[in-house]
């Protein structure tokens, strides 16, 4: 049984386009000292990031560990919004949880793979980009739709070893109703 007393560590996965960044700030946001981790950006900050693949890629998810430990440590939630494609990165998260006696909750906003490369590439033209993709991304470079389907499967092939794993529908439009199944979901 989960003792809702401890601190949470929250794993936001969910194709790209989902809604996750938005949703663990809203936590973030509703959650006083919450750290709300994108290790995109902890990625980016990294000089030659790009030219150093995979070992930026590594060295900016150990760096989040880091990060979350120390939160945690201190008592207070952590939040990480990922596409996760990977189980290995999701059970050391979920062993770094266990390390700091936290909750640990794995939600994948569900999408069927034609729906979420509809959102995304709809994000996109909301952002300005004409086709839905922006110049010099790895997705543009690496095959745009092609490549958003092979880390549709990689996700969904991730996730299917992972049975704990709480499965929320994202409802377009309604980033408070979806939030709200969060809630519901860790409060259980």
């Amino acid at each position: 049984m989960i003792n809702i007393m401890k601190t949470n560590l929250i794993v936001i996965n969910g194709a790209c386009g989902s809604g996750k960044t938005t949703l663990a700030q809203k936590y973030a946001g509703n959650h006083p000292l919450t750290l709300c981790l994108d290790i995109d950006d902890i990625w980016r900050s990294l000089s030659h990031y790009r030219d150093n693949r995979p070992e930026s890629v590594n060295l900016a998810k150990q760096i989040a560990v880091e990060m979350a430990k120390v939160n945690l440590d201190e008592k207070h939630d952590v939040v990480i919004a990922q596409i996760y494609r990977e189980v290995n990165y999701i059970e050391e998260l979920e062993n770094t949880a266990k390390s700091c006696e936290t909750n640990f909750y794995e939600i994948l906003l569900y999408l069927d793979k034609d729906e979420a490369i509809k959102r995304f590439i709809e994000r996109g033209k909301a952002q300005g980009y004409a086709d839905g993709f922006r110049p010099g991304s790895s997705i543009t470079l690496d095959g745009k739709e092609k490549k958003l389907e092979v880390m549709y499967n990689e996700m969904m092939e991730a996730v299917s070893k992972r049975p704990n794993t709480i499965k929320i529908v994202p409802k377009l439009d309604d980033i408070e109703g979806t939030y709200a199944e969060i809630l519901k979901n860790i409060d259980a």
